[in-house]
C-alpha cells in the first residue's frame, strides 16, 4: 500500500481541529443534551500544570510520529470517535482499549497513562476555546484559563510544533 504523504499531512491538522470543535461543542451543550465524557466535570475541573503539559506534549508527539508512519491507525481512532458520545473518560478509555489498544500503548509509552492524557487533552482544549474565543461559560476551571494565559506562548509553541510535525517537519 502505497501512502499518501500529501493527503497525511492534510488529515492529521483536520484531526486535531475536529478534536477542537467536538471540544467547543462539549462546553458549548445546551442544557438538555446527553452529557459526553468532554463536558464532565472531571475534565472540566481537571488542573493543569506544566508537569501534565511536558507529558502531554511528548505523548502528542509520540502520536503525531507514530500515525505519520502507521496512518491506518487513523482508521481505529475513527471508529472509537464514530462512537455514540462516552459519558465518562473511563468509557473512552474502555472503549479506546478495545478498539484502539495501538492508540493507547503509543500514549502510555511516552509516560502518560492514556486516562491522564485524555484528561490534559480535554481540560487543555475547552480551556483553549475559553482563551482563545473570550469568556468562560462558568464550566472550565477559571485556574486553567489563567494557566494558558499565562503560558500562551508555550502552548502556541507547541500547537505550532504538532502542525509542523503533521506537515512532515519538526524534531
Amino acid at each position: 500500500m502505497k501512502i499518501n504523504t500529501k493527503k497525511l499531512s492534510a488529515a492529521l491538522p483536520r484531526v486535531a481541529f475536529s478534536i477542537c470543535l467536538a471540544t467547543s461543542c462539549a462546553v458549548a451543550q445546551p442544557a438538555g443534551e446527553k452529557p459526553n465524557w468532554l463536558n464532565t466535570r472531571e475534565v472540566l475541573n481537571y488542573p493543569l500544570t506544566m508537569e501534565s503539559i511536558d507529558k502531554w506534549a511528548g505523548a502528542t508527539r509520540g502520536m503525531i510520529t507514530y500515525t505519520k508512519a502507521h496512518p491506518e491507525i487513523l482508521a481505529k481512532i475513527q471508529l472509537v470517535n464514530n462512537e455514540p458520545a462516552q459519558k465518562t473518560v473511563d468509557d473512552l478509555v474502555t472503549l479506546a482499549k478495545t478498539k484502539a489498544g495501538e492508540y493507547v500503548a503509543i500514549v502510555e509509552s511516552n509516560g502518560i497513562k492514556f486516562r491522564e492524557y485524555l484528561l490534559v487533552s480535554g481540560a487543555v482544549i475547552t480551556a483553549k476555546v475559553a482563551v482563545d474565543f473570550g469568556g468562560n461559560p462558568g464550566l472550565i476551571n477559571p485556574a486553567n484559563i489563567a494557566f494558558l494565559k499565562t503560558n500562551r506562548a508555550k502552548m502556541d509553541a507547541l500547537f505550532a510544533e504538532y502542525e509542523s510535525l503533521a506537515k512532515g517537519g519538526g524534531k
